[in-house]
């Protein structure tokens, strides 16, 4: 952090400009549609939000992309500075720390561990600028919707720490299906250093034999996985249907108020934007 925190600085301003800008989008729907609804003549104020429309999210893509950008050129120097950290620790580890690390643990933190900060470097601002669009988000419902929008705040909340487990749950499989893995690397490389033995004795097919076994386990591992990731991205994508499902309901049928298409469009618009925070944040 103390080599790249001036690469991470304006990037992570993008982000938060982003994700703020985002939030404009509705407020200028709001406005257009109260436009086209209302008798207003007036030709520039239709030509000022939809210029507002075009503007904004011509700065959103631009601020999107130059994030994505440096952040993926700075995700990859701190990769190639920790691929070179590592070897260059494997090549003077004494004889004793041999014994714990072979050459395919190595391996594996070179091309696979460090892999995973390429991940962190881009999802990593989610952790501040997520409760800043949630808390402005949440506002700008209340101000729509009432109380009415507490029945999707409740079920919003409780849908965090249902994702946060299968998180965890994903993330624990994971750690041991990359010791399965290691396992695996470490039997394939015992059988290549052997093979002249393997030969002369006929023990090929015991050895394919253990490594098949140990590939079942780690595949079991990876179905597994794949299964929890599949229900926190079907529980992600249907969350803000349900959320909007509920809103509508407790304010059409509970309170009585008549659903008008200004606040529709407005709530969902604004519910949509909220779904990637709320499911990057137990992330």
């Amino acid at each position: 952090m103390k080599m790249y925190w001036k690469y991470l600085l304006f990037p992570a301003a993008g982000r938060l400009i982003t994700d703020l800008i985002q939030l404009a989008n509705p407020i200028i729907l709001k406005l257009l549609i109260e436009y086209t609804t209302s008798n207003d003549t007036r030709l520039w104020h239709g030509i000022l939000y939809s210029f507002g429309f075009f503007l904004i999210n011509m700065i959103q893509s631009w601020s999107a992309l130059y994030q994505f950008h440096r952040f993926s050129i700075l995700s990859l120097r701190i990769r190639s500075t920790l691929i070179g950290a590592i070897y260059r620790k494997s090549l003077v580890l004494a004889t004793d720390s041999r014994k714990d690390y072979n050459t395919g643990d190595i391996v594996n933190l070179m091309a696979i561990d460090s892999q995973r900060f390429i991940d962190l470097v881009r999802y990593a601002n989610y952790i501040w600028t997520s409760p800043i669009m949630i808390t402005i988000g949440f506002y700008l419902l209340y101000q729509e919707m009432g109380w009415s929008a507490s029945g999707g705040f409740l079920l919003m909340f409780l849908l965090i720490p249902f994702q946060g487990y299968i998180t965890r749950k994903i993330k624990s499989i994971q750690v041991k299906q990359m010791a399965e893995k290691d396992h695996r690397l470490q039997a394939i490389n015992e059988l290549l250093n052997g093979i002249k033995v393997l030969k002369l004795y006929a023990w090929e097919q015991a050895f394919i034999q253990n490594i098949i076994r140990i590939r079942s386990i780690e595949l079991k591992r990876i179905r597994m996985a794949g299964l929890l990731t599949t229900i926190f991205v079907i529980v992600a994508i249907t969350s803000p249907f349900l959320i909007t499902f509920l809103v509508f309901a407790v304010y059409t049928k509970l309170t009585g108020m008549i659903l008008t298409s200004k606040k529709a469009f407005v709530t969902i618009a604004l519910f949509n934007l909220l779904r990637v925070p709320l499911s990057a944040l137990p992330n």
